[in-house]
């Protein structure tokens, strides 16, 4: 039973890390899909201050 319990717990701190990752990336693409997207919106803005930010 010992080496049931250490395994799922070494699986669930793997499963953790995998998930915080994941959340990052998702979150990152968001972003840059809300940025890409208020940019686009304003005509105003310059190409290059697009591309930069």
């Amino acid at each position: 039973m010992a080496e049931q319990c250490q395994w799922q717990g070494g699986s669930s701190a793997e499963d953790e890390k995998r998930l915080r990752w994941m959340t990052n990336q998702i979150y990152s693409i968001c972003w840059l899909i809300c940025r890409s997207g208020n940019a686009a919106a304003s005509p105003a803005t310059p190409l290059h201050l697009r591309i930069r930010h």
